[in-house]
């Protein structure tokens, strides 16, 4: 904890950080706090950088990093619905603002990245040990057994409710934390270490469980095994690399399967979100009824979309068209990030999303950075159940990371 609150650096640079590691602190809260200290970062940079040389910017990579907001400030020229469309343009400013920041702060981003991760790491294991503890509280005083926890009572968005937060992005914070923590863990000699890793590791897996999000586990155990095979300095041979994550993925199945509240919600609730006729009373529009109404819709203006903030008037008339009247009456969203962008944008926008994400891969993969890896395989797998960049929580924690990890050290300046 110490390490995270002394560095050694100009006073304006501490500035910077200090308000960097608070908006990390105050991510999976009120996000009046975060966007408090992203507007101080931001006034705190500008104020610092009046004589920056604009030609010294990463334009390619601010472009790539940006993508997402300038194609909705393109596509807005020619949407029917320019009033919602400027709504979540405001919304995903971010994206925007984060990269172009990033870039030119006078602090060091790429030295403080591994103190940035720690201290993110660090908020999502107490913020989920909190709510361990309110569960625990809350079935004590009012009388329940224990074994409760485990059931629909205290899993998915009944979890994460005392901090008013959506369980998916809970689980996405923890699913990052997640793979830093495992990382070190891996990589760390001291014993004392080793044990708080694993402590944090497995409080974080249990939070992801609790909560509940099929697409964040997915992505999870995507990780774990991607980590134990290549980031696991050890002379074993790759066979008994691949036997121990198999083995860790497969007892983690067990667990979940073993308990009924937790096997319902994964295995059961997972194949009806999926089938695409009603499973009455429990699901009864589920989610693929809806992505095929997306389709349907996409299929009428396929190159370049309806333009910026038109899912939602688009998604209800194919709703009431195709009788889905309770995604009509909630007006839902496609919960499917590619769908939504081609709606917005056309397959010639989603193309390019793919496109950078696919770039993103392959430029994690050529600097062996493992945790960035992690970051884009979250993103990758949870966009096919949540818009992730229309919910303010999903865009700060894409506007944040994906510049973090991407813009070059060498592009940092310093004071």
């Amino acid at each position: 904890m110490n390490s995270l609150l002394r560095i050694n650096d100009t006073l304006p640079n501490k500035i910077s950080y200090f308000l960097l590691l608070l908006f990390l602190a105050y991510l999976p809260f009120d996000r009046f706090y975060a966007e408090l200290m992203l507007i101080s970062f931001g006034i705190h940079t500008l104020i610092q950088v009046r004589d920056l040389r604009w030609r010294q910017l990463p334009i390619g990579v601010l472009l790539q990093l940006q993508l997402v907001f300038l194609l909705g400030v393109l596509c807005l020229l020619y949407s029917h619905y320019r009033s919602d469309g400027i709504n979540q343009l405001g919304k995903q400013m971010a994206i925007l603002l984060f990269p172009i920041l990033f870039a030119i702060t006078t602090i060091d981003i790429s030295q403080y990245k591994e103190k940035l991760l720690k201290g993110f790491s660090l908020t999502c294991v107490f913020t989920i040990l909190y709510l361990y503890i309110d569960a625990v509280k809350t079935i004590v005083v009012t009388g329940l057994p224990l074994s409760s926890l485990f059931s629909k009572a205290f899993i998915n968005h009944n979890f994460s409710q005392p901090i008013d937060l959506h369980a998916t992005y809970l689980s996405m914070y923890a699913c990052l934390s997640f793979t830093y923590l495992l990382q070190q863990l891996l990589h760390t000699r001291q014993r004392l270490h080793q044990l708080l890793y694993l402590a944090a590791c497995c409080l974080l897996m249990a939070g992801m469980i609790q909560l509940a999000s099929n697409a964040v586990l997915i992505a999870a155990f995507i990780i774990i095994n991607s980590l134990l095979l290549l980031a696991w300095p050890t002379k074993q041979k790759t066979f008994v690399r691949l036997l121990t994550s198999l083995s860790v993925t497969a007892v983690i199945l067990a667990a979940m399967y073993a308990t009924p509240g937790i096997r319902n919600r994964f295995f059961l609730h997972f194949k009806q979100e999926f089938a695409t006729k009603n499973y009455e009373p429990v699901i009864p529009e589920p989610r693929a009824a809806r992505w095929q109404s997306a389709l349907t819709a996409i299929q009428q203006a396929p190159l370049l979309g309806y333009g910026t903030g038109s899912e939602t008037a688009i998604l209800k008339q194919q709703y009431y068209k195709d009788k889905l009247y309770i995604a009509y009456y909630d007006e839902l969203n496609t919960h499917n990030q590619y769908l939504s962008l081609a709606i917005h944008f056309g397959c010639l926008g989603l193309l390019l999303f793919v496109c950078i994400l696919s770039a993103s891969f392959l430029t994690a993969i050529r600097r062996k950075e493992l945790v960035f890896l992690g970051f884009l395989i979250i993103i990758t797998i949870t966009s096919f159940s949540e818009n992730i960049l229309s919910v303010n929580k999903g865009i700060f924690f894409f506007s944040f990371f994906y510049p973090l990890f991407l813009i070059p050290a060498n592009t940092q300046k310093h004071a």
